[in-house]
């Protein structure tokens, strides 16, 4: 992780330098990126880079921990927003997922999760480390009449939801899905798991 003199560079200088890295490891494989192009995309020194990060690896591991907490964190949001239907919020959030400007540094952050180079989005925080909303999460399962009794099973069931709606978008963004057919494949999953199978 970044080290404490890149939290304290100012809030533009930092930026430039997160658009950059998001950039380039869009572009090519963190194997393909070179400090070089960090610095000359961003006009930082080759030493300043070093004060700022330990390596390369350092600095994709920066930037893909922030979009998997973003997005983790807007999964949550889109949950919460509508609390008696917790399947319509994931929908909603797929939908502004996908008609997301293919250009802007949201969409490439999601984009740089989803191609395969990492598997930061499905690392799961402890029980523990997740206690500061579990408690929310468990009372937002019951209003939603969901049969789940415990705070791990809950915790389980909520990175089970956040699997699926990551396997969703990456489905839609490969295969070039309109909202359409988005929601389509979506209500499929979500009715096979509300309804069964048989």
């Amino acid at each position: 992780m970044p080290t404490q003199t890149f939290y304290n560079l100012p809030d533009e200088k930092r930026s430039l330098i997160e658009e950059s890295l998001i950039e380039l490891f869009n572009e090519f494989h963190i194997s393909q990126v070179k400090v070089a192009q960090v610095v000359e995309a961003t006009g930082i020194s080759r030493a300043a880079f070093y004060k700022y990060f330990v390596n390369l690896e350092d600095a994709h591991r920066y930037i893909v921990q922030k979009f998997a907490n973003k997005i983790h964190h807007d999964i949550l949001d889109a949950v919460m927003a509508t609390p008696d239907d917790i399947f319509f919020g994931l929908k909603e959030y797929l939908v502004s997922s996908l008609t997301l400007d293919r250009m802007s540094q949201e969409f490439k952050g999601l984009h740089l999760l989803i191609k395969g180079e990492t598997t930061t989005l499905y690392k799961r925080p402890t029980v523990d480390e997740s206690k500061h909303f579990i408690g929310q999460w468990m009372r937002l399962l019951q209003q939603n009449k969901f049969t789940i009794q415990t705070t791990e099973e809950a915790h389980a069931f909520l990175f089970f939801l956040m699997d699926l709606v990551t396997d969703s978008i990456t489905a839609a963004i490969v295969n070039e899905w309109s909202k359409e057919e988005l929601i389509a494949d979506f209500d499929f999953r979500t009715k096979w798991l509300v309804s069964g199978l048989k």
